[in-house]
């Protein structure tokens, strides 16, 4: 259930029981009640696994409340609000979870029974479900009483996408990994991974236990997530024979009548006009394409989108608001966003398979590429559009993607990439090839990203990331912040990228 894991092997699961809901805050007052902060056998166990140089006596004079009393962080004199009774317990550390289900006599889930309670076994390396995210607590106000908005997953369990994070058993090299998004987050930290330390204590996170049948849990299950060994020392390059043949595999004749369309056209509230526009593409079908227009008089520098891994997933494209590019426009550029083969409406439910698939997954990265270059086709052909200033905007997949996109479309004036890098799971033949590819590009590059991002960590996978492009070394440009590996700060984001298009755009 792990965002940009989708390479680790699955593992076979026995027969599980999850608990339906959450703990909830009365629950877990019965364990606080009965001692439970002060019987190290519940403690004793997780405390030498996961930091063996702490005492448990030491450990335990951690878990106090706002008041010092034994209790989660955000609880007062050792007891949780009243009206939050049947709330979801937040402000736990994995050692208070882990406790806890201990007392019940169970344990926490580690991630692999986590994501196959969630979702259907085809999803369950995403743990993202458009109908299920819809129905719960997410991007809201605080914690509801679980059960509450009958969100209900493919194995009957409430509330396993928001509400609150739920600790799992599984490590990571120096964390535990939390999964499931909070009430606090966005829609699309559904499929997003973290792992902070065991220590953690935050409003948001909190668990559910788990137990397993008679048979003891296979090993494979509880060992902690490891990843290919990677080299980043040398940097691949492509001859120009083999880098010719594979261009030639997603080229496209220009000379193709375009069939521009334009299709509906809106103002939103702020002034800029929304209209959706469609091409034929070279395979046969028609690509749609959202352009937002600023109120600024034209012609426009444009800014063409390639979004997050939720264009596997959702239904449909996304208010520019939610991500939020609205800034775009305020900077006075248009943004473009063509609707990509199996992407959004476009998506016949087998995209996120096709994506697994090595082999379907080159023909749809072909696609892309096609998509992309029709759409500078639609750019240049409109008047109001400067067919000489576009950029590309990758988010996550989006920047993940770029090489693989880019070196076949040399037209970008400046690549503006957020949360990109080489994955940790990535293996070693596909870290090479992007390498290759990303040689080829030549247009300026922004890299912005977090300096806690499990999925691509800074070093090495992100400085490598961005030292294979073929860009000159005056024109790469990295910015770390204080985040994971989305969303970063947005003020620093917008000030950064529209600093980097004004030199770099147009």
């Amino acid at each position: 259930p792990l965002l940009g894991f989708a390479q680790l092997d699955p593992r076979m699961i026995p027969e599980f029981y999850i608990d339906r809901t959450e703990v909830t805050n009365a629950a877990f007052a019965e364990f606080v009640q009965a001692g439970g902060y002060t019987d190290e056998r519940w403690w004793r166990d997780a405390v030498a696994d996961a930091d063996p140089e702490v005492g448990v006596t030491e450990a335990l004079g951690r878990f106090v409340d706002a008041t010092g009393r034994p209790g989660p962080a955000g609880w007062t004199l050792g007891a949780p609000p009243e009206d939050l009774a049947d709330h979801p317990v937040t402000g736990v550390s994995w050692f208070e979870a882990t406790a806890y289900c201990q007392w019940r006599g169970a344990a926490l889930p580690t991630l692999y029974p986590w994501a196959r309670a969630a979702l259907p076994r085809a999803g369950a390396w995403v743990p993202f479900s458009p109908t299920l995210a819809a129905r719960s607590n997410l991007d809201g106000t605080g914690t509801v009483p679980v059960g509450s908005l009958d969100a209900i997953s493919i194995a009957g369990a409430q509330d396993m996408l928001g509400n609150a994070r739920e600790w799992t058993s599984t490590a990571s090299i120096d964390g535990r990994y939390l999964l499931g998004a909070s009430w606090a987050d966005p829609e699309y930290f559904v499929s997003d991974s973290n792992a902070p330390s065991p220590w953690h204590r935050t409003d948001g996170d909190g668990f559910r236990c788990a137990q397993f049948g008679d048979d003891p849990v296979p090993p494979a299950l509880l060992e902690p997530l490891t990843f290919p060994t990677q080299v980043f020392s040398a940097r691949p390059t492509l001859s120009d024979d083999v880098f010719e043949a594979t261009a030639r595999f997603y080229a496209y004749d220009p000379a193709q009548p375009l069939g521009a369309r334009v299709d509906s056209t809106a103002t939103h509230p702020d002034g800029w006009s929304v209209e959706w526009v469609s091409v034929e593409t070279p395979y046969g079908d028609r690509l749609p394409i959202r352009i937002h227009r600023p109120a600024t008089p034209p012609p426009w520098e444009s800014v063409v989108f390639f979004p997050g891994g939720n264009v596997l997933r959702s239904p449909e494209i996304e208010p520019i608001e939610l991500v939020p590019l609205d800034f775009v426009l305020r900077s006075g550029r248009a943004l473009v966003e063509p609707v990509y083969h199996g992407a959004f409406r476009r998506n016949d439910g087998r995209t996120l398979e096709r994506w697994g698939n090595p082999t379907a997954r080159t023909d749809l990265l072909r696609h892309w590429v096609q998509d992309l270059g029709r759409t500078l086709d639609y750019i240049e052909q409109d008047p109001d559009l400067r067919s000489n200033a576009t950029s590309y905007l990758g988010l996550s997949l989006g920047a993940v993607v770029a090489p693989n996109l880019l070196a076949f479309e040399p037209r970008f004036r400046a690549l503006v990439l957020y949360s990109g890098g080489f994955g940790v799971a990535s293996s070693q033949a596909s870290i090479d090839a992007q390498s290759g590819l990303a040689d080829r590009v030549r247009a300026p590059v922004l890299l912005l990203v977090g300096d806690e991002d499990i999925v691509s960590p800074v070093e090495p996978h992100k400085t490598a990331f961005l030292g294979a492009f073929g860009s000159p070394d005056s024109a790469k440009v990295m910015r770390v912040f204080d985040a994971g590996h989305w969303p970063l700060p947005m003020n620093d984001v917008i000030r950064e990228t529209v600093d980097f298009l004004d030199r770099f755009g147009g």
